[in-house]
């Protein structure tokens, strides 16, 4: 019975060399699938973030409109100052900047409403007569 006893209690524990090198590739690979599709969701995330950021400041935009038009006023003048756009939908974020683009004649109909993202570099922006949204780097 001793002699089983030394011979149980002499074996060394822990794990190789070879093994802990297959542990790690093993782990790098699975990083290395992983961290492209996460950084990827990231930006899906993002991008949708922006599109709703501007459909809610074309509806802004819209209430606005709507209300200024109906009070006897043409609709002119959101594009030059769209800060009366927080009126109708509450602060912007402070690195956004919202630009809208009327008609050349009354009642100033919206053309299209842009969102400019200064922390992720991009712009959303709707185009009314197409009711699509397009994602692109925020121009310098």
């Amino acid at each position: 019975m001793t002699k089983l006893f030394k011979k149980m209690h002499n074996k060394k524990r822990g794990f190789t060399l070879i093994e802990l090198i297959v542990v790690i590739a093993i782990l790098g690979i699975l990083a290395a699938i992983l961290v492209p599709s996460m950084l990827g969701f990231i930006n899906d995330a993002n991008e949708g973030t922006l599109k709703a950021n501007v459909r809610s400041a074309y509806s802004a935009t819209q209430a606005y409109y709507v209300h200024d038009v109906s009070t006897g006023g043409t609709g002119d003048g959101i594009d030059t100052d769209p800060s009366v756009i927080e009126t109708y939908m509450g602060p912007t974020p402070a690195d956004a900047t919202i630009t809208v683009v009327q008609g050349d004649t009354a009642p100033y109909a919206i053309v299209s409403v842009a969102w400019d993202s200064a922390a992720s570099g991009k712009r959303a922006t709707y185009t009314v007569a197409t009711g699509a949204i397009v994602i692109s780097d925020t121009p310098a």
